[in-house]
């Protein structure tokens, strides 16, 4: 029985061989005229029409009739169509991006070739700015042939003028002539010397106007010239230009992307405590509660009512730097007050969570410029992660030491680490680190961006080390000679 498998196995693998089958493409025509679909993008306008070509290569001797199976679609709809035509079209179709897939099959022979795409796309500004560059390059070739026949310089033909060829024919007439009158005297004095006169100026003024004809001619192949590279360096600067500008467009697409995941992810943190205010004023409504239990419930809403309003500081935070530019006021300040006025502030949270918050800090760092309220916030964020995702019993700690001409700031703790995705993503906008935090707090994935566009503010930078389960250590440098003043930073 296993034979008889194995046999008819490699039959069909075999048979398989034997019929195989290809559909290639012919050619393809935007508005009736072949484009390069192989090396080049292929662009039209919404009012173009798209030609396809194709054909099956069948290598079996016997053939069935066989159909063709084509589709268009552009991400949000498609058509498919089956049919026996090795040609299709379609005309006015929408802006946007597509993929025009065809294979082919025979229902009797059981068989189906792979499919075949080409991707276009409908882009009206995209396809005049190709059809104006096009249109620049018929001139200059035109004007290049123009320019190559001016120069060639061939001899009479059937019916073919060379008129530098004419020139020098006057010019050497007129020599001849010049050397007759010189050497040769005329036999005749009187009427004869005075036709002989008459011929020969009449020889010079033409030839003369010759001479201006051909300097003019010149003239007009040197303008011809200088029109050809200018056209050619404008030629350039459209492709730049268009280069640009669907660079731009493909920017401006994924900053509105990431707009939209950003407030999305926003809207749905901020209404789980807007829920929880909501029930607990229905819940005080409907009751009687004692003054203890009142109290409790007001409590809940302060704290849940503090976590919306840092949300919405971190959105004003997000629209200011997403602009560009931050206000910023740097001025001598201490590092040592400022790190333990941050130390200070979160000592209790870290005991809450029973953990170590250690706090190694020399007397000695001299003053450095610094906007102190950012400072601040980027200590106070890094401060509120490591405890965020420390474990009950664990510690932090925080460090700041001199490092040449640097200030170097490190937040530790041995807490949950991170991956090495997570290491990659840990300062993205939006990033949400594998690593959930230890006492259910809430997590937007915005404070690490913040950071490191708060310290890059500053001429600084910021960086991590961590590993699963050994905890994290994020760090930041600060230049000590701050050439910065009160004003506007644009960021990068």
């Amino acid at each position: 029985m296993k034979t008889k498998l194995y046999i008819l196995f490699i039959f069909l693998v075999f048979s398989n061989i034997l019929n195989s089958q290809i559909v290639e493409f012919d050619k393809v025509l935007v508005n009736n005229k072949i484009v390069d679909y192989e090396n080049q993008d292929v662009i039209l306008g919404d009012k173009d029409s798209i030609t396809f070509y194709y054909f099956c290569k069948i290598q079996q001797a016997e053939q069935t009739p066989f159909l063709f199976r084509v589709l268009l679609s552009n991400g949000l709809d498609s058509a498919v169509k089956t049919w026996n035509e090795p040609i299709i079209q379609y005309t006015k179709l929408p802006e946007g991006e597509y993929e025009f897939q065809v294979s082919a099959f025979d229902l009797r022979k059981n068989w189906n070739t792979e499919v075949k795409s080409i991707r276009f796309r409908v882009n009206n500004f995209e396809a005049r700015l190709l059809k104006d560059i096009r249109y620049l390059n018929e001139i200059i070739e035109s004007q290049d042939s123009i320019i190559t026949t001016l120069k060639e310089v061939k001899p009479i033909e059937s019916s073919k003028i060379n008129w530098l060829s004419i020139i020098g024919g006057f010019l050497g007439a007129a020599l001849i002539f010049t050397v007759i009158f010189i050497f040769i005297k005329p036999s005749n004095k009187g009427g004869g010397d005075e036709e002989f006169q008459r011929k020969f100026h009449r020889l010079e003024l033409e030839n003369n106007n010759l001479k201006a004809e051909l300097g003019a001619l010149r003239s007009q192949i040197e303008g011809l010239q200088r029109r050809t590279e200018d056209m050619r360096y404008r030629n350039k600067e459209l492709e730049e230009s268009v280069k640009r500008l669907v660079i731009s467009k493909e920017e401006l697409e994924t900053l509105q992307n990431q707009k939209d995941e950003l407030f999305a992810m926003l809207i749905h943190d901020i209404k789980n405590p807007a829920g929880i205010i909501k029930s607990l004023v229905e819940l005080l409504r409907s009751y009687d509660l004692s003054a203890i239990d009142q109290q409790g419930i007001i409590d809940d809403i302060l704290n849940t009512t503090k976590v919306i309003v840092q949300l919405s500081q971190e959105v004003s935070r997000v629209l200011a730097l997403e602009g560009g530019k931050l206000n910023m006021d740097f001025k001598e300040t201490s590092l040592v007050d400022l790190s333990k006025r941050v130390y200070d502030r979160f000592k209790i949270k870290a005991k809450e969570k029973n953990l170590t918050l250690m706090f190694e800090v020399p007397d000695g760092l001299p003053d450095v410029k610094v906007d102190d309220g950012k400072i601040d916030e980027v200590l106070s964020n890094l401060l509120s992660n490591a405890i965020k995702f420390t474990q009950k019993g664990g510690s932090v700690r925080l460090k700041v030491q001199q490092i040449d001409d640097t200030i170097v700031f490190e937040i530790s703790d041995n807490g949950l680490g991170l991956s090495e995705d997570d290491l990659n993503n840990a300062f993205k906008r939006g990033a949400q680190l594998s690593a959930k935090p230890t006492g259910g707090e809430s997590s937007t994935g915005l404070g690490l961006w913040i950071v490191k566009k708060l310290v890059e503010a500053h001429n600084g930078r910021v960086w991590v080390r961590s590993s699963l389960g050994k905890g994290s250590t994020f760090a930041f440098s600060l230049p000590i000679h701050q050439h910065q003043s009160k004003g506007v930073v644009h960021l990068n």
